[in-house]
């Protein structure tokens, strides 16, 4: 069944090269690892279009054709697919601001490609609403932050710090990223051309007071696949042995 949140386009990065995985991504794209047979990408695809989305910007760069030509041949159903091929990385931030043209005067979720999500769209665009922030970050608990990008929260739901990979000394929030956005389009003079959200555009959100955050209920979840052990956990998760 399709529900529609009504945002209808959003940008997903993949173009990740995942070192961390060895030779799992020796000749695989990150965003191509497959779980129960099909690819973390095109389970994010998917599952965006099963909540309204209807335009999709995907950046690439490491084994950028093999990822295209896996969705010439299969392609994703609902959607259709923007490739913005990055020559040399440009960053989060930058790959947003290099997407401007495309993104135009809407509101647009930001998802990180190599993560996967089990969690209420539309309740969490519609905290988003509610807030009235620039830009609205998903947060789950997570007892090591310090490779993550960690959110102090209020009570009134507004992001009081975000750091990113933070020292122990420097927060005792365990909210972490969860790789999942909703932005305004008022937010993208704000993004640099080239860098990172999480270090050069949240943190001047939070301390001004324009970023809120959403954390994850009890039966909400997000996975990843940054490292060997994380992907067999993510396999064992779906049933599959790793």
């Amino acid at each position: 069944m399709t529900r529609d949140v009504g945002i209808g386009k959003a940008i997903v990065l993949a173009a990740g090269v995942g070192s961390r995985l060895g030779t799992i991504t020796r000749d695989l794209p990150k965003c191509m690892v497959e779980i129960d047979g099909i690819p973390v990408l095109e389970r994010n695809l998917r599952w965006l279009v099963e909540w309204g989305v209807r335009d999709a910007a995907v950046n690439l760069h490491y084994l950028a054709d093999e990822v295209v030509g896996h969705f010439i041949d299969d392609p994703v159903a609902g959607v259709d697919i923007f490739w913005s091929h990055e020559t040399d990385l440009l960053g989060t931030a930058g790959t947003v601001a290099s997407l401007r043209e495309w993104i135009d005067a809407e509101p647009f979720l930001l998802v990180y490609a190599d993560n996967l999500f089990s969690l209420d769209l539309d309740a969490f665009v519609s905290v988003h609403r509610r807030a009235g922030q620039l830009v609205t970050v998903a947060l789950f608990e997570r007892e090591d932050v310090s490779a993550s990008g960690v959110a102090e929260l209020a009570d009134d739901g507004r992001v009081i710090t975000f750091i990113e990979k933070p020292s122990a000394a420097e927060t005792q929030s365990r909210l972490v990223n969860a790789g999942l956005l909703v932005l305004e389009p008022d937010v993208l003079p704000l993004i640099p051309e080239r860098g990172d959200l999480s270090t050069d555009v949240l943190p001047r959100l939070s301390s001004e007071g324009a970023l809120g955050g959403y954390r994850l209920r009890a039966h909400e979840r997000v996975l990843w696949i940054d490292t060997p052990k994380d992907l067999e956990r993510t396999l064992s998760a779906f049933g599959v042995p790793a």
